[in-house]
């Protein structure tokens, strides 16, 4: 590990490096070469890195007649402002902190052309910026540019998705997805953003249909999604996109297609070396194995995705490794049911379920998050109700071994299993709208 992370650290050097004498030589390749590498850094959460390329902007555009010349070669600052913008949308994001995605894209929005922003007016705030800010937030973002607005509404629809306003996400999607399919590229820049934009919005728009139930319109959108990136060769959104129909193919009970995709995912994210998103991957095939009935198979990804997600100090990865590692322990203990499992090694899974779970309810909150706290109403639903079928079954458990002792002449130990699924049952709220097809966690825009 420590290997890895020092040709990471070397690797980052150069490439800063490399960044620092194409802008003044060549100011709109070092642009291209920035962002690709930049979308890289926000998607690992690599926040040093991230900041170090964003950081080398500002000191080249703080240089005696550098905007001059940045505009010879066909590059404003202007351009690199949009693109800042959407890139602290897709930070708070990655973070957990969608509220605040939100706010940032509908400030934004506020100045959309008017296509664009009349289909949110009634869920855009009113402005709260300064009257100065207004002004210079007016030069930044009056452009008709499709693919700003189209990257934008796609971001700004995940975050929505993830808060739980769903349709209003998929409304978002759609916008995205028509204001950008008919545009034609004037140059391979502009390709390859179209083709990750249109990949990206696909997926997330896949992602919300499944959520809904609608598992033959996620398909399609996935499939959708992957043909855009593959034409651009974008091993990372690939393997998202991979790793979220892996999921859904689960769901569906197509076992060889899962676990074919979830490989194929886990290659593609071992072979880019990115950590955070191969965390979220060892997740989702936890998820698979636990959905497909493989508990003891989901314990070690599970584990080595938690492990990750600590190192890393990802508070939503290391949430949903756990979520999803308690349902694995719960699956375990609840096989002492059929006689699989004596009642001690049963009381001990059940306990590290529990534990999994309530680490899980410390991170995931249905509103006012704080620091360490991911404002994600669906999944804090799913911890609740996995707790509360995890004293469920271990309630049974107990009452099971107790009659069988009884039988037997014996005395039984007692529990608070059965009080404390009464507890958590009561404690579960109204289910989340799109949440009624949901049984187990399912998958993640961004694993």
């Amino acid at each position: 590990m420590l290997n890895q992370n020092s040709d990471d650290e070397t690797q980052q050097d150069i490439k800063i490096d490399v960044l620092h004498y194409e802008l003044r030589a060549r100011p709109r390749r070092g642009l291209k070469s920035a962002l690709r590498w930049d979308e890289e850094a926000i998607k690992a959460d690599q926040r040093g890195f991230d900041m170090r390329l964003r950081d080398e902007f500002l000191r080249f555009f703080q240089q005696p007649d550098a905007v001059r010349r940045a505009a010879y070669f066909g590059l404003s600052q202007t351009t690199v402002d949009r693109d800042s913008a959407i890139r602290w949308v897709k930070r708070h994001i990655i973070r957990g902190d969608n509220q605040k995605a939100v706010q940032i894209a509908e400030t934004i929005l506020q100045f959309a052309p008017s296509a664009v922003r009349d289909m949110f007016a009634p869920m855009l705030p009113a402005p709260v910026l300064e009257p100065a800010l207004v002004v210079k937030a007016k030069l930044i973002f009056d452009t008709d540019d499709v693919y700003f607005w189209a990257h934008l509404l796609t971001y700004y629809a995940e975050a929505l998705i993830y808060s739980g306003n769903e349709a209003s996400g998929r409304q978002g999607l759609n916008l995205a997805i028509d204001l950008l399919t008919p545009a034609v590229p004037v140059d391979e820049y502009q390709q390859w953003w179209r083709q990750r934009i249109l990949g990206r919005a696909y997926n997330n728009r896949a992602y919300a249909c499944w959520v809904s139930g609608r598992y033959s319109r996620a398909l399609t959108d996935y499939r959708h999604a992957v043909r855009y990136l593959r034409e651009a060769e974008l091993k990372d959104e690939l393997a998202d996109t991979t790793n979220n129909e892996a999921y859904l193919y689960a769901v569906m009970g197509r076992q060889y297609n899962a676990d074919s995709l979830i490989e194929d995912a886990l290659s593609l994210r071992r072979e880019l070396r990115l950590r955070f998103p191969l965390a979220m991957s060892l997740t989702t095939q936890a998820a698979i194995h636990v959905l497909l009935g493989r508990p003891l198979e989901a314990i070690h990804p599970a584990e080595e995705a938690k492990r990750i997600a600590n190192e890393l100090n990802s508070r939503r990865a290391l949430g949903l490794a756990t979520l999803t590692l308690g349902q694995a322990y719960r699956m375990q203990g609840d096989r002492a049911k059929r006689g699989s499992y004596n009642i001690e090694s049963a009381n001990a899974l059940f306990s590290k379920a529990v534990t999994a779970l309530e680490e899980a309810l410390t991170i995931f909150v249905t509103d006012n998050p704080q620091e360490d706290q991911v404002k994600e109403p669906l999944r804090c639903w799913q911890a609740l109700n996995e707790l509360a079928d995890t004293y469920i079954d271990w309630a049974f458990a107990l009452r099971r071994s107790a009659n069988r002792q009884k039988m037997q002449g014996q005395s039984a130990p007692g529990h608070c299993g059965a009080t404390s699924s009464r507890q958590y049952s009561r404690s579960i709220p109204a289910c989340p709208p799109g949440a009624r097809h949901l049984r187990r966690p399912g998958p993640d825009l961004r694993r």
